[in-house]
This record gives C-alpha cells, structure tokens and sequence, in this order.
C-alpha cells in the first residue's frame, strides 16, 4: 500500500533490494502555469525598469511623408519605464489629415490658422499591449478529467502608437541629484529660507576640499566622495506614491509607463482640392526622447576615453574668502606662495560704472601674509565703480608661483593645471554701494 508524503510525492512499498523510489503526483493546472511564469516576468521587469529606465534601444525612427501625408514609425525595440519590452516588428503609420478631423475639437490640440491653413504640433507615444492568443482546452479541475474548459495558452506582446496633441513631454532627469550636482550637471536646490540647501552646500564644500588636496590624495577622496554620494542617492529613491484606490507599484515608474518616441512640429496642413487636407510641412524631431545605449557601446567609450588631467598641486584663490573693502581688497589663498613672484606684474585691477564703462586700475604692489595666506590690493584712490574685477596671472610670463614652483592653478575648485602652465584667478564682485 501507498504511503501518501506530505510532499506531494507518492512513496512506493519498501523493497529491501533498492533505495526508495518517488514519483511526482501533482497536477499543474492554469493558475500555476500563470504564477509561474508572473513570477519570472516580474523580476525581470523590476529589473529593467530600475537598473535600464525606459528609453529605445534600436530603431522606431520617427518619419514625415509629405506625398502621402503620413506620419510613419519604424521596426524597432523599447523598454516602458517599467520595464516591460515595446517592441515593432513591422512599419506603423497614420494619416494627418483623417487624424486632424478626429481631434480637432481636442482641448489640448493648439491650432494656429494661417488663412485656410491649420498648424499644430504632435507627437508619438508608445504604450505597451498585450493580447491573448492560442486558445486550448483545459482542466478546470484537476481530479476530473472530464470536466474541461477552454484557455488561452499564449499572449502576444507588442506596442500600441499613439498620436497626441502638443509637443512630447520632457523627460524626466535621472533621480540622482547628488552625482549630478558633484559632476555640474544639476544646479543645488534651494533653501526654504533662501539660499543654498544646507545638504547640498555641503557636499559642493566637500567637492571643493577634495579638488583641492594634493594630487597623490585627490583619486581617493574623489572616489570616495562619489560612494557617498551615489549611497545616499539609492538610499533616497523609491517607488512612486500613487493614489489610493491605485495598486502600490514596485516598478521605478507607475502606471501608464508610456514612451515618446519623437514629436513633429509645425504640421501645416491646407485643403485640398477635392477636400480632406494636404500636409505641406512638418519639423521631426527625436533628439528630446529617452535612448538606451547598449552595455558594449559604454565600455568602449570609457575605455577609450582619454585619463582626466592631474592637477599639479599649483595654488589657488577662494572666491568665497574674498573681501573687497573702500580702499581695499584681500584674497585668500590655500598654500604659500613664492614671495618673490606676487609683483604688481600677476595682477590686473579694473572697475565699472554704469555711465563710463570699464576702467582700468593702476595695479599697486601687492602685499603678501604668508602666515594668513592673503594677498592685500590697495589702489590709490577708493574703488567708486558698482563692479570691481581683479585678476590673478597663473598664465603668461610672470605668473604667481607656489612654493615648489608650480604656477597658480586658478580658483578653488576650478580644472587641473600643470606644471608648466597655470590658470588665471578671475572674480568680479559687486561693490556695496555707501
């Protein structure tokens, strides 16, 4: 006699020659076929909308055909922004004119009359579809065989194109505003009470402080500023919020996840003669959508990229340590400099005034605190314009020189300079008027 396991196995009776034998005794039906293949579509979609984003990956151009008046999307592959696979497999395309008289009266359709013609901008959107196929017959009830019914045993994915009024939406920048804002690539947020956000100017502080250690101790602090920095970018990000009557989403973009896929500006079209409409002109424009570039094309441009400079470890000025008096103006600098080179000759002074323009300043010999690290411009006469300008030479025949030698390299924070050749310390600061 069987012995029923609570696995799901069946063990056969003990036979004192072999090892016991098990066979599967469990019947799959469609709501296990469905979860499992729902589990492995989930985890690959979280991991595509996540670590990829939504973006085209080859092909579905965007092209305007003024004979025929169409508006014609190529083959091509996408990811959604939670991602899930857009993909095309034959060319798509939609006439303007039929199109126009469907969604004339659309409150976000803007149409500008130019005598009989109509001009109005549009684009492309991409939805993800997917349709049931194959339909066969089922086991409703796994113990009955002879109860069947019929289920679908395939879906077909695939994309839905749309035509919208108006522009294509912007995309959104990547959800890491600390590595943008440590590369220049995004401006810091502002403060409720004005100003800079203070986690912000923080970090732009500690930005400043590694670019300005030496060039054996810049690499390390410089990565490590970046770890910081993408942590506590990932630390941050989350799912969006969605409303409440709405499914919670685990994917980076909630629902619908659409992609633009160009947009066509300046559609004009005139009447034609045996009516409907004539598309005379039209501007394609793709550059504004999102693109994924592939895995090898972003080694090679890594590897073939050229090593950033190595700062020389020259001096530098802090403009925000500046202070500009009547009759005087203090610069700080962070390492010493060679005495003998801070000569009226590495400095430039000039002023401006709303109703005479730019002067030029007599430039007075400059003292030096090595002890303070501060460098003291004293004109003579009172500075009188709304603007004062001074330069530092880290260039040219007679530049201002570290210690070791090393030219100035410019303002803290600012590029690399060399051994050979420096940059110019630049600052304009606005005088406050008495």
């Amino acid at each position: 006699m069987a012995v029923e396991q609570d696995t799901g196995f069946t063990a056969l009776p003990d036979n004192p020659f072999e090892a016991p034998r098990y066979h599967f005794g469990m019947l799959l039906g469609v709501d296990d076929f469905e979860a499992e293949q729902g589990h492995h579509r989930g985890k690959h979609r979280l991991h595509q909308s996540w670590l990829h984003g939504g973006g085209v990956v080859w092909g579905l151009g965007v092209s305007l055909d003024l004979a025929r008046g169409e508006i014609r999307v190529a083959p091509g592959l996408a990811l959604d922004g939670s991602g899930r696979e857009l993909r095309l497999d034959a060319p798509a395309c939609v006439g303007l004119g039929p199109w126009f008289d469907r969604h004339a009266d659309d409150p976000d359709l803007v149409v500008t009359e130019d005598g009989s013609a109509r001009v109005f901008d549009v684009h492309v959107l991409a939805r993800f579809r997917a349709c049931l196929a194959r339909p066969v017959p089922a086991l409703r009830e796994p113990c009955d065989g002879a109860t069947r019914d019929t289920a679908y045993s395939r879906f077909v994915e695939g994309l839905q194109l749309e035509l919208r009024p108006a522009a294509a939406p912007a995309v959104p920048p990547p959800a890491s505003h600390r590595l943008l804002l440590l590369l220049d690539r995004e401006a810091p947020r502002p403060a409720e009470g004005g100003g800079i956000d203070p986690d912000d100017a923080a970090l732009l502080a500690a930005r400043d402080a590694a670019l300005a250690l030496a060039p054996a101790e810049r690499a390390a602090a410089w990565r490590a500023l970046l770890a910081e920095a993408a942590a506590r970018d990932a630390a941050d990000r989350a799912p969006p919020a969605v409303a409440e009557d709405t499914p919670a989403t685990p994917y980076a973009v909630a629902e619908p996840a659409d992609l633009a896929l160009g947009e066509v500006l300046g559609v004009r079209l005139e009447p034609a003669p045996g009516g409907g409409w004539t598309v005379t002109a039209g501007t394609v424009r793709i550059g504004a959508r999102a693109t994924l570039l592939p895995t090898a094309l972003l080694q090679g441009l890594v590897a073939d990229a050229p090593p950033p400079p190595v700062d020389a470890g020259g001096p530098r000025f802090d403009p925000a340590a500046s202070v500009l008096e009547d009759t005087r103006l203090t610069l700080s600098v962070g390492t010493p400099l060679l005495d003998t080179t801070v000569t009226a000759a590495a400095f430039a002074l000039s002023q401006f005034d709303a109703a005479s323009g730019w002067t030029v300043l007599p430039t007075p010999v400059p003292g030096y605190d090595p002890v303070a690290g501060t460098v003291t411009l004293e004109p003579a006469a009172a500075f009188a314009g709304t603007l004062v300008r001074v330069i530092a030479r880290g260039t040219g025949p007679e530049p201002l020189l570290g210690a070791d030698g090393v030219p100035l390299a410019g303002a803290r924070g600012g590029p690399p300079g060399s051994r050979d050749e420096g940059h110019d310390f630049v600052q304009t600061i606005t005088r406050t008027q008495p």
